[in-house]
């Protein structure tokens, strides 16, 4: 059977996503945390605090949105999982994404569903409020399915999530952002890539994971 959304192996998260499958060495950044059936977990480069990884789909899909009801609601389900798994994402998880349409890439790097999910940063949610226009109609992450253009979602825990038209939105919009407003200067993850927090993150997920992968 073939699968609707096949790999891309010019992407990085593709060819990431296949070493896994194969049980292939990986670089530090494509160490797999986690796995679901949609998903799986890889450290961010990059990262702004300890514990920021990303959620990248296994699929070559260009966001969230474009991954239907079941794959939102087992997203979903994967954050109330390692919430229970791991204190430091209980509370005050600050969930990004820039997502992107099949046509338009909307200030995203890597055009392949990957959501940033940054510990302790609840207090940025309000970040991209007047800087982009809204996206109305938003009740839950289901609803996602019914944007078609290129968004940036903002989200804190479970609550109803914030989406925005990103049209126009520059690249790393959200964390230009949030290291404008708190004094910092890495903001690019290619240029900042702070190997030494992504083995820190590496390291506090190895110590909490219950379950192999």
């Amino acid at each position: 059977m073939v699968k609707k959304n096949p790999m891309n192996l010019d992407c990085p998260f593709c060819r990431a996503v296949s070493n896994l499958e194969r049980g292939l060495p990986s670089r530090l950044q494509d160490t797999p945390l986690w796995k679901s059936q949609n998903f799986v977990v890889l450290p961010s480069v990059g990262p702004l605090t300890l514990g920021h990884v990303l959620v990248v789909s296994r699929e070559h899909c260009t966001s969230l949105s474009s991954m239907g009801f079941a794959a939102l609601r087992e997203y979903d389900s994967l954050r109330k999982y390692v919430a229970r798994m791991d204190g430091l994402y209980k509370g005050n998880l600050l969930q990004a994404e820039h997502g992107a349409a099949s046509d338009k890439r909307g200030g995203t790097c890597i055009v392949h569903a990957h959501v940033n999910w940054l510990p302790q940063s609840a207090r940025f949610s309000r970040i991209i409020e007047g800087v982009l226009p809204k996206i109305p109609g938003i009740r839950g992450v289901s609803s996602l399915t019914n944007v078609s253009g290129p968004y940036i979602m903002v989200r804190v825990d479970g609550s109803r999530p914030k989406v925005y038209d990103a049209t126009n939105s520059p690249s790393q919009l959200v964390r230009r952002l949030i290291c404008e407003s708190s004094g910092r200067d890495d903001w690019d993850w290619a240029t900042s890539p702070n190997i030494l927090l992504i083995q820190e993150t590496v390291e506090h997920w190895m110590a909490k994971r219950t379950e192999p992968l």
